[in-house]
C-alpha cells in the first residue's frame, strides 16, 4: 500500500475545509447565485429552470460528491491516506463553524439583558425559561436586596424555589444555565436572612 507524505495529507486535509465551506456558503447564498445566473432578482426556488435547479443540485453537495470522487480513487489506486484526510478536513470544518455560532448565539442571548420583570420572574414562561438569567443583572442594579426585608423579597421574587441545593441559604432561585462557551452547572440567586432582613446574597454556580 502506498502512503502519502505529511504534505499529501495536509493537501487533502485542506481540499475537505474547502469542499465543507463551499457547500455550506451555497446553503447560504444559492438563492442569491440563481438569481444572478438567470438573471431575475424575483426568482422563487419553485421556478428555478433545470439546468439551474441541477447546478444547484451540485454544488450543494459539493462535499459529498467530491468525497465519493476521492473515495473511488483512493479504492481505485490503493491510496492509504486521501479519504480519511479528506474527511477529517470536512468534520474540522463543520464543528468550528457550529461551534462558533453556538457560541455567538449563546453571547448574544446572554449579553443582551432584559429589564426586570416580577411577573415575568415569578413565571417563566416555556418558551423563554432562561429569562431569570437574562434579567438578573438588571435585577441586581435596581434594588438593593441587602437589608431589604423577607417580605418585600417575597413580593419581589416570589417563594424560594422548591430544590435540595444550597440549604445553607434561606432563598434559593434558579436563573439558568452558566453563562459562558460552555454550560455544564447552572446559575443561582441565593439570600441568606437575619432578623427579617436579608443580610447576604449572592450569584452562584452549582
Amino acid at each position: 500500500m502506498k502512503l502519502l507524505n505529511p504534505r499529501g495529507k495536509l493537501l487533502f486535509f485542506a481540499i475537505g475545509i474547502a469542499a465543507a465551506a463551499i457547500e455550506m456558503a451555497m446553503f447560504i447564498y444559492w438563492m442569491d447565485l440563481a438569481r444572478w445566473l438567470a438573471g431575475d432578482p424575483r426568482l422563487m426556488d419553485h421556478q428555478i429552470p433545470t439546468w439551474l435547479w441541477l447546478i444547484g443540485a451540485f454544488v450543494r453537495n459539493i462535499f459529498w460528491w467530491a468525497g465519493a470522487v476521492i473515495l473511488v480513487a483512493n479504492i481505485r489506486y490503493i491510496q492509504a491516506f486521501e479519504f480519511p484526510s479528506y474527511v477529517a478536513g470536512g468534520l474540522v470544518f463543520f464543528v468550528t463553524v457550529m461551534a462558533t455560532f453556538y457560541a455567538w448565539y449563546r453571547v448574544q442571548y446572554y449579553a443582551m439583558g432584559e429589564s426586570f420583570d416580577a411577573a415575568a420572574w415569578k413565571s417563566p414562561h416555556p418558551k423563554r425559561p432562561h429569562i431569570r438569567l437574562r434579567m438578573i443583572d438588571d435585577l441586581l442594579s435596581r434594588y438593593e436586596l441587602e437589608g431589604m426585608r423577607e417580605e418585600a423579597v417575597i413580593r419581589l421574587l416570589g417563594p424560594t424555589d422548591d430544590t435540595s441545593y444550597f440549604s445553607r441559604w434561606d432563598y434559593v432561585y434558579w436563573l439558568g444555565p452558566e453563562r459562558g462557551y460552555i454550560s455544564i452547572d447552572s446559575e443561582w440567586l441565593v439570600l441568606r436572612a437575619s432578623d427579617g432582613k436579608i443580610s447576604e446574597f449572592a450569584v452562584v454556580r452549582d
